[in-house]
């Protein structure tokens, strides 16, 4: 689904399935793209690698009618990032002709012993390297072109080491109008050395259940201050209050 703002694209991001206007302009480098983002990560994943398939053959998982349809709505040189059965990913490319070309993304790890590369199906990788896969055409997207990125649960089973990595390097590559608002349960976020206090807000229930939405910056606590330690101890709100008693 895409939302237009003043200034520039404002694009919420699906698992489902996600475009990105930095792979739109690779002309068949999406591996590069990946291949940049997991070299430093340590994810054990040393290549990746495309193969193009028939786009008339039927996949498990994608009736060959909604891939028609999603090529209908592509404009020329445009693509798009499509889930496939057993957590497999596929890049649908329409290209400046308006030739629909149909790839399979393939992730390579080597082995220890004779550095042989080998081929893993994404059903072998872990929930939080495939959710890394995901999001790394929006990151790739916001590095290149101003836009803002709307993320629900941006740690989702990714490891807290990760979604830092992530957002440092969003910081490092974006441009100053690019931005990302996200939801998340990661406490180690907590951190004024990666967010300023106006960056971080809370959402606290009263006892109405209606939620409020509120920034750190009107606690206006000091840049040393450990504002995850602040957070356990409720000074901010904002904590789950429950009245379960197990016996």
């Amino acid at each position: 689904m895409t939302l237009m703002g003043s200034g520039w694209g404002n694009i919420v991001t699906l698992d489902k399935a996600i475009y990105s206007g930095a792979l739109a302009k690779s002309e068949g480098r999406t591996p590069s793209i990946y291949e940049t983002f997991f070299k430093n990560l340590g994810l054990g994943i040393t290549a990746v690698k495309e193969e193009p398939l028939d786009i008339k053959s039927p996949l498990k998982g994608i009736p060959a009618e909604l891939i028609h349809d999603i090529g209908k709505d592509l404009k020329n040189g445009m693509q798009m990032i499509l889930p496939g059965f057993d957590k497999s990913r596929y890049r649908l490319h329409k290209t400046q002709d308006g030739i629909l070309e149909l790839y399979k993304i393939v992730f390579y790890h080597e082995t220890s012993d004779t550095h042989e590369e080998i081929p893993f199906d994404l059903k072998d990788e872990s929930d939080g390297t495939i959710r890394l896969i995901d999001l790394i055409p929006a990151l790739a997207d916001l590095c290149d072109t101003e836009k803002l990125y709307v993320l629900d649960e941006l740690d989702r089973s990714m490891h807290a080491q990760l979604t830092r990595a992530f957002l440092e390097y969003f910081f490092s590559c974006s441009t100053s109008r690019s931005q990302i608002l996200a939801t998340t349960h990661e406490l180690d976020l907590l951190d004024l050395d990666l967010l300023r206090k106006d960056e971080i807000w809370f959402v606290e229930k009263d006892k109405a259940f209606a939620s409020h939405l509120y920034s750190l910056e009107e606690f206006k606590p000091r840049y040393d201050k450990d504002i995850r330690k602040g957070y356990l101890q409720g000074r901010f709100g904002g904590i789950p209050k429950s009245n379960i008693c197990l016996r």
